[in-house]
């Protein structure tokens, strides 16, 4: 199958089944229990402790599943991020879960966990101020519908699926050559996204480097 043939069919399964993300799931524990997404095979209760005693040193959590180092298990521990829920699948701080999570005017894009300028799709009214933007169907302002609406903005070259603006990646294979992996929330070619990237078992998230 060809590089061209892939892309097309990894769009196509993107707006079909799943949106912008298929990976999106919030915390939605109760009690701040652990929640253990992956799974499978026996658990290592002694490695489990070593590893959250290893992620304690940086300021992580140790994920069950993966047995690295992540930004959070439960929204609590997204507390002093700036970023309120956690996205469970990906183990990562995101802005927002639902609407009111967000300022007035704003709309929460559940498939990213962004607060985005919300508008009305039926209105003559323009509120995407933005050069390029325009009001999508789901009332959030968008960029693109197609990559090649990508190729001038500066902000990457490809468009993601369901979620309307452009990015510099939407898999590892578009950092191909590089060294770098594509991060899962921000779409950027990164060297670390999480601990699983480095030796160490510990990536600095928010300068994607490795402890």
């Amino acid at each position: 199958m060809t590089q061209h043939k892939k892309r097309a069919l990894y769009f196509a399964l993107a707006f079909v089944g799943y949106g912008c993300n298929p990976n999106f799931e919030f915390d939605v524990s109760d009690g701040g229990q652990l929640a253990n997404v992956g799974g499978g095979g026996a658990f290592d209760a002694a490695a489990y402790n070593r590893c959250v005693t290893r992620c304690a040193t940086w300021g992580q959590f140790c994920s069950q599943d993966w047995m690295v180092c992540v930004e959070c298990n439960t929204d609590t521990d997204c507390s002093g991020t700036g970023k309120r829920r956690c996205w469970v699948e990906d183990h990562r701080c995101v802005a927002c879960a639902t609407d009111t999570d967000c300022a007035a005017g704003q709309h929460c894009v559940s498939q990213t966990g962004e607060c985005r300028t919300a508008c009305n799709y039926t209105s003559s009214e323009d509120v995407c101020n933005t050069e390029g933007e325009r009001c999508g169907d789901s009332n959030v302002c968008l960029s693109c519908e197609h990559d090649d609406e990508c190729t001038t903005t500066g902000r990457g070259k490809w468009c993601l699926p369901g979620c309307g603006y452009c990015v510099g990646c939407l898999t590892d294979l578009d950092c191909a050559g590089t060294g770098l992996k594509c991060d899962t929330v921000n779409h950027t070619c990164v060297v670390c996204k999480d601990g699983r990237d480095c030796e160490s078992g510990c990536c600095d998230i928010p300068n994607h480097t490795c402890y």
